[in-house]
Protein backbone atom coordinates (compact mmCIF):
# COMPACT_ATOMS: atom_id res chain seq x y z
CA UNK A 1 0.00 0.00 0.00
CA UNK A 2 2.81 2.29 1.09
CA UNK A 3 4.66 2.05 -1.96
CA UNK A 4 1.95 2.73 -4.45
CA UNK A 5 1.36 5.46 -2.38
CA UNK A 6 4.87 6.52 -3.19
CA UNK A 7 4.21 5.44 -6.70
CA UNK A 8 0.81 7.78 -6.76
CA UNK A 9 2.17 10.32 -5.19
CA UNK A 10 5.27 10.85 -7.41
CA UNK A 11 3.69 10.55 -10.85
CA UNK A 12 0.95 13.41 -9.72
CA UNK A 13 4.58 15.25 -8.42
CA UNK A 14 5.62 14.77 -12.63
CA UNK A 15 2.82 16.04 -14.02
CA UNK A 16 2.74 19.14 -12.18
CA UNK A 17 6.16 19.94 -12.64
CA UNK A 18 6.30 22.75 -14.66
CA UNK A 19 6.26 26.78 -15.07
CA UNK A 20 4.59 27.48 -12.10
CA UNK A 21 3.74 30.41 -9.15
CA UNK A 22 5.84 30.64 -6.01
CA UNK A 23 3.07 29.27 -3.96
CA UNK A 24 2.87 26.69 -6.04
CA UNK A 25 6.38 25.75 -5.54
CA UNK A 26 6.07 25.92 -1.81
CA UNK A 27 3.35 23.59 -2.28
CA UNK A 28 5.34 21.19 -4.24
CA UNK A 29 8.10 21.15 -1.66
CA UNK A 30 5.62 20.17 1.11
CA UNK A 31 4.46 17.21 -1.19
CA UNK A 32 8.18 15.87 -2.01
CA UNK A 33 8.81 16.23 2.00
CA UNK A 34 5.40 13.88 2.64
CA UNK A 35 7.02 11.53 -0.23
CA UNK A 36 10.44 11.65 1.29
CA UNK A 37 8.87 10.81 4.83
CA UNK A 38 6.64 7.89 3.21
CA UNK A 39 9.83 6.68 1.17
CA UNK A 40 11.64 6.01 4.71
CA UNK A 41 8.06 5.03 6.54
CA UNK A 42 8.54 2.13 3.71
CA UNK A 43 12.27 1.13 4.67
CA UNK A 44 11.74 1.16 8.15
CA UNK A 45 8.48 -1.34 7.48
CA UNK A 46 10.10 -3.06 4.56
CA UNK A 47 12.26 -6.09 6.18
CA UNK A 48 8.70 -6.59 8.54
CA UNK A 49 6.68 -7.12 5.88
CA UNK A 50 6.32 -10.93 4.59
CA UNK A 51 5.80 -10.86 1.10
CA UNK A 52 5.94 -13.25 -1.45
CA UNK A 53 4.95 -10.73 -4.42
CA UNK A 54 7.73 -8.63 -5.72
CA UNK A 55 6.48 -4.76 -6.03
CA UNK A 56 7.96 -2.50 -8.40
CA UNK A 57 7.52 0.76 -8.38
CA UNK A 58 6.39 3.58 -10.87
CA UNK A 59 9.88 4.40 -11.48
CA UNK A 60 11.00 1.14 -11.76
CA UNK A 61 8.91 0.11 -14.18
CA UNK A 62 9.70 3.42 -16.10
CA UNK A 63 13.67 2.66 -16.35
CA UNK A 64 12.79 -1.28 -17.37
CA UNK A 65 10.95 0.26 -20.47
CA UNK A 66 7.76 -1.99 -19.71
CA UNK A 67 5.14 0.07 -21.54
CA UNK A 68 2.53 -2.77 -20.31
CA UNK A 69 2.02 -2.65 -16.29
CA UNK A 70 0.75 -5.92 -16.13
CA UNK A 71 4.30 -7.21 -17.88
CA UNK A 72 6.01 -6.41 -14.28
CA UNK A 73 3.56 -8.76 -12.12
CA UNK A 74 5.86 -12.33 -11.35
CA UNK A 75 3.98 -15.61 -13.27
CA UNK A 76 3.80 -18.83 -11.56
CA UNK A 77 3.56 -21.81 -13.12
CA UNK A 78 0.59 -24.18 -12.74
CA UNK A 79 1.23 -27.67 -10.46
CA UNK A 80 1.37 -31.05 -11.90
CA UNK A 81 -1.53 -31.93 -10.14
CA UNK A 82 -3.48 -29.29 -11.88
CA UNK A 83 -2.03 -29.75 -15.36
CA UNK A 84 -2.98 -33.32 -15.28
CA UNK A 85 -6.41 -33.25 -13.43
CA UNK A 86 -9.34 -34.70 -15.20
CA UNK A 87 -12.78 -34.33 -14.69
CA UNK A 88 -15.06 -36.97 -13.44
CA UNK A 89 -17.38 -38.33 -16.32
CA UNK A 90 -20.60 -36.85 -16.41
CA UNK A 91 -23.59 -38.67 -15.30
CA UNK A 92 -26.35 -39.77 -18.48
CA UNK A 93 -29.81 -37.79 -18.06
CA UNK A 94 -32.51 -39.57 -19.22
CA UNK A 95 -34.44 -37.09 -21.55
CA UNK A 96 -37.54 -36.28 -20.22
CA UNK A 97 -40.40 -37.01 -22.74
CA UNK A 98 -42.47 -34.29 -23.93
CA UNK A 99 -45.75 -34.34 -22.04
CA UNK A 100 -49.05 -33.09 -23.84
CA UNK A 101 -51.58 -30.52 -21.85
CA UNK A 102 -54.02 -28.57 -23.44
CA UNK A 103 -53.87 -25.46 -21.29
CA UNK A 104 -54.06 -22.25 -23.68
CA UNK A 105 -51.35 -19.12 -21.85
CA UNK A 106 -52.84 -15.83 -23.09
CA UNK A 107 -50.73 -12.28 -22.87
CA UNK A 108 -51.94 -10.48 -19.91
CA UNK A 109 -54.21 -7.37 -20.85
CA UNK A 110 -53.17 -4.17 -18.76
CA UNK A 111 -56.56 -3.40 -17.31
CA UNK A 112 -56.16 -2.01 -14.00
CA UNK A 113 -56.79 1.68 -13.55
CA UNK A 114 -53.40 2.34 -12.73
CA UNK A 115 -51.52 1.20 -15.30
CA UNK A 116 -54.03 3.10 -17.58
CA UNK A 117 -53.75 6.26 -15.70
CA UNK A 118 -50.05 6.08 -16.28
CA UNK A 119 -50.07 5.09 -19.79
CA UNK A 120 -52.65 8.08 -20.55
CA UNK A 121 -50.16 10.66 -18.26
CA UNK A 122 -47.71 8.97 -21.10
CA UNK A 123 -49.59 9.80 -24.29
CA UNK A 124 -50.84 13.23 -23.27
CA UNK A 125 -46.99 14.03 -22.36
CA UNK A 126 -45.92 13.42 -25.70
CA UNK A 127 -48.57 14.78 -27.44
CA UNK A 128 -47.90 18.05 -25.36
CA UNK A 129 -43.92 17.34 -26.55
CA UNK A 130 -45.14 16.98 -30.26
CA UNK A 131 -47.38 20.33 -29.89
CA UNK A 132 -44.90 22.40 -28.48
CA UNK A 133 -42.39 21.57 -31.50
CA UNK A 134 -44.78 22.09 -34.20
CA UNK A 135 -45.54 25.63 -32.56
CA UNK A 136 -42.09 26.16 -32.45
CA UNK A 137 -41.76 25.67 -36.26
CA UNK A 138 -44.73 27.56 -37.19
CA UNK A 139 -42.93 30.75 -35.12
CA UNK A 140 -40.34 30.60 -36.82
CA UNK A 141 -42.00 30.45 -40.50
CA UNK A 142 -43.87 33.65 -39.32
CA UNK A 143 -40.33 35.07 -38.04
CA UNK A 144 -39.49 34.11 -42.37
CA UNK A 145 -36.56 31.61 -40.14
CA UNK A 146 -38.38 28.47 -41.71
CA UNK A 147 -40.34 27.66 -45.35
CA UNK A 148 -43.77 26.71 -45.48
CA UNK A 149 -43.38 23.49 -46.73
CA UNK A 150 -40.97 21.99 -43.62
CA UNK A 151 -43.72 23.36 -40.94
CA UNK A 152 -46.62 21.37 -43.17
CA UNK A 153 -44.06 18.39 -43.41
CA UNK A 154 -43.58 18.64 -38.99
CA UNK A 155 -47.32 19.25 -38.56
CA UNK A 156 -48.48 15.78 -40.87
CA UNK A 157 -45.63 14.10 -39.11
CA UNK A 158 -46.43 15.16 -35.57
CA UNK A 159 -50.39 13.61 -36.50
CA UNK A 160 -49.47 10.75 -37.78
CA UNK A 161 -46.83 9.87 -34.44
CA UNK A 162 -50.22 10.78 -32.06
CA UNK A 163 -52.04 8.60 -34.32
CA UNK A 164 -50.07 5.64 -34.19
CA UNK A 165 -49.41 5.97 -29.94
CA UNK A 166 -53.38 6.09 -29.94
CA UNK A 167 -53.11 3.06 -32.06
CA UNK A 168 -50.02 1.66 -29.31
CA UNK A 169 -53.02 2.43 -26.46
CA UNK A 170 -55.96 0.98 -27.98
CA UNK A 171 -53.97 -2.16 -28.49
CA UNK A 172 -53.04 -2.75 -24.88
CA UNK A 173 -56.11 -1.81 -23.53
CA UNK A 174 -59.13 -2.04 -25.95
CA UNK A 175 -60.48 -0.46 -29.05
CA UNK A 176 -63.36 1.07 -27.58
CA UNK A 177 -60.64 3.63 -25.60
CA UNK A 178 -62.19 7.08 -26.84
CA UNK A 179 -60.72 10.49 -25.99
CA UNK A 180 -62.83 11.10 -23.56
CA UNK A 181 -62.25 8.04 -21.73
CA UNK A 182 -58.52 8.99 -21.88
CA UNK A 183 -59.06 12.80 -20.65
CA UNK A 184 -61.49 11.37 -17.41
CA UNK A 185 -58.33 9.60 -16.69
CA UNK A 186 -56.12 12.54 -16.53
CA UNK A 187 -58.87 15.15 -15.83
CA UNK A 188 -61.00 13.67 -13.19
CA UNK A 189 -57.96 12.88 -10.67
CA UNK A 190 -56.77 16.64 -10.95
CA UNK A 191 -59.97 17.96 -10.23
CA UNK A 192 -60.52 15.96 -7.12
CA UNK A 193 -57.14 17.19 -6.33
CA UNK A 194 -58.35 20.68 -6.14
CA UNK A 195 -61.89 19.66 -4.49
CA UNK A 196 -63.62 19.54 -7.67
CA UNK A 197 -66.74 17.69 -8.66
CA UNK A 198 -65.88 17.06 -12.25
CA UNK A 199 -68.74 17.23 -14.32
CA UNK A 200 -69.41 14.06 -16.60
CA UNK A 201 -70.70 16.02 -19.59
CA UNK A 202 -69.11 19.26 -20.03
CA UNK A 203 -71.50 21.48 -20.38
CA UNK A 204 -71.69 23.70 -23.53
CA UNK A 205 -71.83 27.19 -22.27
CA UNK A 206 -72.59 30.30 -25.07
CA UNK A 207 -69.02 31.69 -25.62
CA UNK A 208 -68.28 34.58 -27.92
CA UNK A 209 -65.80 37.52 -27.94
CA UNK A 210 -68.23 39.39 -25.64
CA UNK A 211 -68.84 36.66 -23.23
CA UNK A 212 -65.39 35.06 -23.05
CA UNK A 213 -65.33 31.73 -20.97
CA UNK A 214 -63.42 29.34 -20.17
CA UNK A 215 -64.63 25.55 -20.40
CA UNK A 216 -64.11 24.42 -17.07
CA UNK A 217 -62.82 25.51 -13.70
CA UNK A 218 -59.64 28.02 -13.64
CA UNK A 219 -57.89 25.85 -10.98
CA UNK A 220 -57.79 23.04 -13.61
CA UNK A 221 -57.17 25.06 -16.92
CA UNK A 222 -53.75 23.79 -17.10
CA UNK A 223 -54.95 20.57 -16.89
CA UNK A 224 -57.55 21.52 -19.38
CA UNK A 225 -54.86 22.73 -21.84
CA UNK A 226 -52.60 19.91 -21.68
CA UNK A 227 -55.41 17.75 -22.10
CA UNK A 228 -56.41 19.61 -25.30
CA UNK A 229 -59.94 19.77 -23.54
CA UNK A 230 -61.16 23.42 -24.83
CA UNK A 231 -60.72 22.50 -28.40
CA UNK A 232 -62.39 19.07 -28.23
CA UNK A 233 -65.28 21.12 -26.59
CA UNK A 234 -64.93 23.43 -29.75
CA UNK A 235 -65.71 20.82 -31.52
CA UNK A 236 -68.03 18.92 -30.22
CA UNK A 237 -70.55 22.40 -30.54
CA UNK A 238 -69.37 22.33 -34.48
CA UNK A 239 -70.42 18.99 -34.87
CA UNK A 240 -74.18 19.47 -34.14
CA UNK A 241 -74.28 22.02 -37.12
CA UNK A 242 -72.36 19.50 -39.55
CA UNK A 243 -74.88 18.08 -41.67
CA UNK A 244 -75.66 16.65 -45.38
CA UNK A 245 -75.69 19.37 -47.84
CA UNK A 246 -74.89 21.90 -45.56
CA UNK A 247 -72.18 24.73 -44.87
CA UNK A 248 -72.12 26.28 -41.42
CA UNK A 249 -71.37 30.10 -42.07
CA UNK A 250 -69.49 32.43 -39.59
CA UNK A 251 -70.87 35.76 -38.52
CA UNK A 252 -68.51 38.01 -38.80
CA UNK A 253 -66.22 38.37 -35.55
CA UNK A 254 -68.38 36.64 -33.33
CA UNK A 255 -65.72 34.62 -31.52
CA UNK A 256 -63.01 37.45 -31.71
CA UNK A 257 -60.44 38.30 -34.26
CA UNK A 258 -57.19 35.97 -34.08
CA UNK A 259 -54.14 38.00 -34.16
CA UNK A 260 -51.20 35.65 -35.05
CA UNK A 261 -48.57 38.03 -33.86
CA UNK A 262 -49.58 37.72 -30.37
CA UNK A 263 -47.35 35.38 -28.40
CA UNK A 264 -49.59 32.69 -27.82
CA UNK A 265 -47.65 31.22 -24.91
CA UNK A 266 -47.86 34.41 -23.09
CA UNK A 267 -51.16 34.85 -22.75
CA UNK A 268 -53.44 34.15 -20.00
CA UNK A 269 -55.31 30.38 -20.01
CA UNK A 270 -58.56 32.72 -21.16
CA UNK A 271 -56.57 34.02 -23.38
CA UNK A 272 -55.20 30.89 -24.99
CA UNK A 273 -58.42 29.82 -25.38
CA UNK A 274 -60.43 32.64 -27.07
CA UNK A 275 -57.35 32.88 -29.37
CA UNK A 276 -57.81 29.02 -30.38
CA UNK A 277 -61.79 29.10 -30.60
CA UNK A 278 -61.13 32.43 -33.00
CA UNK A 279 -58.88 30.34 -35.00
CA UNK A 280 -60.58 27.19 -35.02
CA UNK A 281 -64.17 28.66 -35.85
CA UNK A 282 -62.66 30.64 -38.28
CA UNK A 283 -61.06 27.88 -40.41
CA UNK A 284 -63.84 25.12 -39.47
CA UNK A 285 -66.38 26.80 -41.92
CA UNK A 286 -64.13 26.78 -44.32
CA UNK A 287 -63.18 23.48 -44.33
CA UNK A 288 -66.90 22.33 -44.18
CA UNK A 289 -67.29 23.86 -47.30
CA UNK A 290 -64.62 21.80 -49.44
CA UNK A 291 -66.67 18.54 -48.12
CA UNK A 292 -69.68 19.71 -50.44
CA UNK A 293 -67.70 19.26 -53.71
CA UNK A 294 -68.83 15.94 -54.49
CA UNK A 295 -66.03 15.29 -56.77
CA UNK A 296 -63.12 16.12 -53.78
CA UNK A 297 -60.69 17.83 -53.46
CA UNK A 298 -57.24 17.27 -54.72
CA UNK A 299 -55.20 16.85 -50.81
CA UNK A 300 -56.91 17.00 -47.79
CA UNK A 301 -55.45 18.82 -44.70
CA UNK A 302 -56.60 17.11 -40.49
CA UNK A 303 -59.75 19.98 -40.92
CA UNK A 304 -61.23 18.92 -43.72
CA UNK A 305 -60.41 15.35 -43.02
CA UNK A 306 -62.44 15.57 -39.72
CA UNK A 307 -65.37 17.03 -41.14
CA UNK A 308 -65.55 14.45 -43.52
CA UNK A 309 -65.76 12.19 -40.60
CA UNK A 310 -67.98 14.33 -38.98
CA UNK A 311 -70.59 14.21 -41.28
CA UNK A 312 -70.32 10.45 -41.69
CA UNK A 313 -71.12 10.62 -38.06
CA UNK A 314 -67.89 9.44 -36.71
CA UNK A 315 -66.41 10.12 -33.58
CA UNK A 316 -63.62 12.88 -33.07
CA UNK A 317 -60.13 11.47 -32.54
CA UNK A 318 -57.60 11.98 -30.61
Amino acid sequence: MIDRTIALRKKHARWFSGPQSRSQLSSNESHDFFIGVMEKVYDVLKPRCQTTVAHMRDDQISSLGIKNIYAALPVEEPSEGFINYEPPPAQPVDAAEPVETNEVYTIEVLESLEAKYLAAQCLFEDIADLRQSVAKMWSAFEGKGVDLIPCALASNTAVDLIRKAQEDFTKEFGPETTYEDLAKLVYFPACFAQGIIPQHEVTRTKISASNPKLPCDSRVAGVAEYIMLGVRILLGAFEDVIKVNNAPILQGDYFGKYDASVDWWSLSPLGRFMSDTALLMRSLPDACWLTLNRGGVPAEDQLVRYCHHSRKGGKTEL
